[in-house]
């Protein structure tokens, strides 16, 4: 596990100190995918750094598994690097080795025999889809093929943590996936807790469990990704869920319209029709859509009502896990768009 407790961090400059962190607390369950989003200069890099050992922070603790390791130096502090994975923009390969002889490069320096490095690089390229790309060149690659590459680079020692600063930084939206497929494979396959950051809210939807949001060196929103969509109101959820786009002549039609946010099959599936059955209401979609989180289906819909019992349809269905949000109602009674 991975805490961050009230962690601060500054540099000096020509002018006043650039402040990148602000009192940042967070914890990071293993064998999780944890990311932080916020835009550039938000502080990501600079706390990705100091939770791989990087920067010492000016204030604060990271603890890994408990560990204070503000106590550290030397060679325990060596030791301790070495169960973080680093990869970042910054990540070159050896442009004169073969995919296969970058990924062994830290098991060389490690002294790790032939067979068994040969073993650990057979590995590592199969779980990054590149076993076929073994004896090539850096040059002979995509960009997205490269990253990968340095993606099983920075997991050959078997750290407990993998760091990945921005990693579909400079990659196509096509090969993007590729990318994260391969840290989601890390972390389901061989147990690591990774640890990225991005400016895009998408890579957060696409394989994230946590999330913290930072802007300014501060964590604004963090939180189960799950948890932070099932409410609207979160920054969270109005990034990542579809937008609602509707007309006041389609709301016109109903007695009244509310939005509600539904999270797994059987809600998106079956809670709309059997509220609309068990209360004898009109209940229609007029807005909306539904996305992914990871492999959960998420709707945010607006959804017209006519019917007597209309209020208590939108109780049930709030009942069962839904976020039902009231719509603001124009001057004839007709909620505003």
């Amino acid at each position: 596990m991975i805490t961050v407790e009230n962690l601060s961090k500054s540099f000096a400059t020509k002018g006043k100190p650039v402040i990148a962190l602000r009192d940042v607390s967070v914890d990071i369950e293993a064998g999780s995918l944890f990311g932080v989003v916020g835009p550039a200069g938000s502080g990501k890099s600079t706390l990705a750094r100091c939770i791989g050992l990087q920067e010492r922070p000016d204030r604060g603790v990271v603890r890994l598994d408990g560990l204070n390791t503000g106590t550290l130096d030397g060679r325990r502090l060596r030791e301790v690097r070495r169960q973080v994975g680093i990869l970042d923009t910054k990540s070159e390969l050896h442009g004169e080795r073969t995919v296969a002889g970058n990924i062994a490069a830290p098991l060389e320096q490690l002294g790790l025999d032939g067979p068994q490095r040969r073993t650990r690089v057979g590995n590592l390229l199969d779980l990054v889809g590149l076993t076929q790309r073994a004896t090539q060149r850096p040059s002979e690659l995509t960009a997205g093929q490269r990253r990968r590459v340095a993606v099983a680079r920075a997991l050959t020692v078997g750290p407990a943590v993998l760091l990945a600063d921005d990693p579909t930084a400079d990659v196509s939206p096509e090969e993007a996936g590729a990318v994260l497929a391969v840290l989601d494979r890390a972390r389901a396959e061989l147990g690591v807790t990774v640890l990225l950051t991005t400016p895009d809210a998408g890579v957060v939807r696409r394989i994230c469990d946590g999330v913290a949001v930072l802007e300014e060196g501060a964590i604004v929103e963090r939180g189960s990704v799950l948890d932070l969509v099932g409410d609207p109101t979160t920054r969270t959820s109005q990034s990542l869920l579809p937008a609602i786009e509707t007309t006041r002549a389609q709301s016109a039609r109903y007695e009244r319209s509310v939005d509600v946010v539904l999270i797994g099959f059987a809600s998106i599936g079956a809670l709309l029709p059997e509220a609309a059955t068990r209360f004898d209401v009109e209940l229609a979609t007029i807005g909306g859509g539904v996305t992914k989180i990871g492999d959960t289906p998420v709707a945010r819909f607006r959804l017209g009502l006519r019917g007597q019992q209309s209020d208590s349809a939108l109780a049930w269905i709030s009942e069962r896990g839904a976020h039902v949000t009231h719509t603001a109602r124009g001057p004839q009674g007709v909620a505003a768009a």
